[in-house]
């Protein structure tokens, strides 16, 4: 047990820290002194960054207050006036109404896979009715993925304030939320800055006035602009508004927390960096949440009728915040299937005025009520997680199945609308939207078996077995075990139309003994690997090969790594830089090729941790333009002679395909 005496706002205070050990999980200290900056490890990895000219990626990582228009981007603006030699990059991950039960599973689709050097995590105020536990396992999740891949990723954690705060505020103390993450810092050693102090101390001067609420004022309910005019007032007696609700601030609310995080900021640039990889010998509580994931729902676990709403479309918007297009069904009987290993599974998903109930399934026991997607706040659309499963790690098969009844609605009448709008087209419907799957686990794939000519699910023949060559290790210089499976230990027939060949975590060259032909309804070919990643000379790279139908690899450029995908460009391949990710600077990443068929022919998609990497803007490039390529498309996509995935010269990875005519 650490004993700390702080003194804040004149008040005396003894703060217990109970440091989790091997044997005992940690208990809550109780509230802690509200200090504007803890310095702790510091940021020293991003400081060593900004000094060498960049660029540093900056993710804001929270809830409504971070995704407002305000210190997120007054932040960014000071600290690029500041070191006008460094170019810094915004990663926008705030969603308005979420906490940190949900940031841990979507962290690494919309942070982590954006390659960030700074994380602002901004979970105090929507964790507010959390228990310490929850958010210790929350943040221990978030933490330790991040560390995972990278241990150089430096975190701070921002305490916003709100009117309910203002009682603990004004006695010198975190709220109970706040606390809590200030103990987990204290573990970790990461910086923090609370909002909070700068904000309470002008509000008891009588400088500063939380909401509109609280002002006394005669200004009539119907005047136009009638806020505006209320902070007209406030100024003649030399008061400003903090935020009108009391909880979003106004932008001069938002200058308060600038003001705080400049503070912070002298604090911390002097600091050296601290090697966060040995955090990761013991976690501070328990569960461990570091295997939380977003995991997109494919098309095989849907059946009924579903269709992918596009970003134009009505509730479209919302696949910025799902990290891609939603699946729709307003079909009753329409089912999601799909087994995992893990200990829990949720959906992410919306509710709104139109949406239906849904019967879960988990192992074959259908739960004994339909779960609507229905609530008291739907006279909106907003997204919301539907609770499935938690239990015991194994392999759990789960169903859900949109029902053919509307949920209640009646509940919505606490929102001032009238009984008879309930029978309206807004509120009638049985829609679901499924964004994404939120795992502690992992899907388990569908049991693959040898994928023959007389398969009715593709169109395709495979003839004879693969084999990993036996002096793979010699040629490739890595001291490979000599291996031999049959095709379908690769390959698995997932949906009509698609084959997915993937090698898993080992660098395989892969070659058929004889022939794999694939048919015309075969529509798009998708190699994955997880490779290492150790950076690429581009001076170095290998020479380019005429037959070669699509590379990539980690190559670095005056000290910056960087993607490079093989393009075609008229009668040639050559070489181009990948724009939409940043590789780590240690580690593996999953690097996934995806050939379809177009109307232009073919094309290929390069993709890094699921991220799209482009040129030019471009996601796919066209590798059909002579005779070259010709095999490739013409009697179905023509034959699959050889599919690589090697080492290069100078640790660099390709992954690389042949076709013949």
């Amino acid at each position: 047990m650490i004993r700390k005496t702080l003194v804040g706002a004149g008040l005396l205070v003894a703060a217990l820290f109970d440091c989790p050990s091997a044997d005992a999980a940690p208990t809550f200290a109780g509230q802690v002194p509200a200090e504007e900056v803890h310095a702790r490890g510091g940021i020293g990895h991003v400081m060593a960054k900004i000094r060498a000219g960049g660029p540093v990626r900056i993710a804001y990582f929270g809830g409504s207050i971070t995704e407002q228009d305000g210190w997120r981007r007054l932040s960014r603006e000071w600290l690029q006036a500041k070191y006008p030699g460094c170019t810094f990059v915004e990663i926008a991950a705030a969603i308005g109404g979420t906490g940190s039960g949900l940031g841990v599973y979507r962290f690494g689709q919309d942070v982590l896979a954006k390659k960030p050097d700074l994380v602002f995590v901004e979970f105090a105020t929507n964790d507010a009715s959390q228990s310490p536990a929850e958010i210790w396992k929350n943040f221990d999740g978030i933490i330790r993925q991040a560390w995972q891949q990278d241990p150089e990723i430096d975190f701070v954690f921002a305490y916003t304030i709100t009117a309910a705060m203002m009682d603990d505020y004004g006695k010198g103390l975190c709220p109970r939320a706040a606390s809590a993450m200030e103990q987990l810092a204290d573990y970790y050693g990461i910086p923090s800055v609370c909002f909070g102090p700068r904000v309470a101390a002008d509000v008891t001067a009588g400088k500063l006035v939380m909401s509109i609420g609280e002002v006394e004022t005669a200004v009539p309910t119907d005047t136009p602009d009638r806020d505006k005019v209320i902070e007209q007032e406030l100024a003649k007696e030399g008061k400003m508004l903090f935020s009108k609700d009391g909880v979003h601030p106004a932008l001069p609310g938002h200058g308060y927390y600038l003001e705080s995080l400049k503070v912070a900021w002298t604090a911390w640039e002097g600091l050296t960096a601290v090697d966060h990889a040995p955090k990761l010998a013991s976690a501070f509580s328990t569960p461990i949440m570091e295997k939380a994931k977003m995991v997109p729902i494919d098309g095989d676990m849907l059946s009924g009728t579903w269709r992918s709403v596009g970003t134009k479309e009505t509730n479209g918007n919302f696949a910025s915040r799902f990290g891609g297009a939603p699946w729709l069904t307003t079909t009753p009987g329409s089912k999601l299937r799909f087994r995992f290993k893990g200990t829990s599974c949720q959906i992410y998903d919306l509710l709104g005025p139109a949406c239906g109930q849904l019967w879960v399934t988990v192992d074959g026991v259908r739960k004994a009520q339909p779960v609507a997607r229905f609530d008291r706040y739907c006279t909106y659309y907003r997204v919301g997680t539907l609770r499935v499963f938690t239990g015991a790690d194994a392999e759990h098969e789960i169903e859900i199945e949109l029902d053919a009844a509307q949920p209640d609605r009646t509940p919505v009448l606490v929102q001032g609308v009238k009984p008879e709008e309930l029978t309206g087209a807004k509120y009638t419907g049985t829609e679901w939207y499924a964004g994404r799957l939120m795992l502690v686990g992992d899907v388990v794939p569908p049991e693959s078996s040898p994928v023959l000519a007389e398969n009715v699910l593709m169109d395709a023949a495979i003839e004879a077995y693969a084999v990993w060559p036996k002096d793979a290790g010699k040629a490739m210089g890595g001291g490979w075990a000599t291996t031999a499976a049959t095709l379908a230990d690769v390959a698995a027939v997932r949906a009509p139309g698609r084959l997915e060949v993937n090698a898993g975590e080992e660098r395989l060259a892969l070659v058929s003994e004889r022939t794999v032909s694939l048919g015309d309804r075969v529509k798009a070919l998708v190699f994955a690997s997880d490779l290492a990643c150790d950076g690429y000379d581009v001076g170095r790279f290998p020479s380019v090969e005429t037959d070669w139908k699509g590379a990539v690899l980690v190559g670095v450029a005056d000290g910056v790594a960087a993607y490079y995908g093989l393009c075609r460009f008229g009668d040639r391949n050559v070489w181009t830089r990948l724009d939409g990710a940043t590789p780590p600077t240690r580690g593996s990443v999953r690097l996934t090729l995806t050939y379809r068929r177009t109307a232009e022919g073919l094309t290929v998609e390069y993709q890094a941790n699921g991220v799209t990497l482009t040129v030019e803007n471009r996601a796919c490039q066209p590798v059909v333009g002579d005779n070259v390529f010709k095999g490739f498309v013409c009697g179905g996509c023509g034959t699959l002679e050889t599919m690589m995935m090697s080492k290069v010269p100078g640790t660099g990875f390709l992954i690389q395909l042949c076709a013949r005519d």
